[in-house]
């Protein structure tokens, strides 16, 4: 799974789609052939987080991937999983594209607290 490029999965009882581009738009193809025992290992772990904190929304890691999943039921009474690739990362101030005054604001000796570098969210 992990050579594939993908947004997320959307794993039912009899299918198993990736999205590969975000949006609510985006269209979902079938998960490839290959790829359908690691599916199952998913849906395992899954299921087993699931039984045990009986909470719908948690995170898993599966082969050095983290995912968020959120667990629906479906009109006909079977869960969905609900994938999302995790693919943040904290990056060491070097490599964040800073000017120098920024980079010295932030790594000045009356500097306090936690500081947070965001931009937008991408696949």
């Amino acid at each position: 799974m992990n050579e594939l490029s993908f947004v997320g999965l959307v794993i039912g009882e009899r299918y198993a789609d990736m999205k590969t581009a975000p949006g609510t738009g985006a269209s979902r193809v079938p998960v490839p052939d290959e790829c359908l025992d690691e599916i199952e290992q998913i849906r395992a772990m899954c299921r087993d987080v699931f039984e045990r904190h009986q909470d719908p929304e948690f995170t898993i890691e599966h082969d050095g991937a983290m995912y968020r999943v959120t667990i629906m039921t479906a009109l006909d009474m079977t869960d969905v999983l609900f994938l999302r690739a995790i693919r943040a990362q904290i990056r060491p101030i070097e490599a964040i594209p800073l000017s120098e005054a920024q980079r010295a604001i932030l790594l000045g000796r009356d500097t306090r607290g936690l500081i947070i570098v965001s931009g937008d969210m991408a696949a």
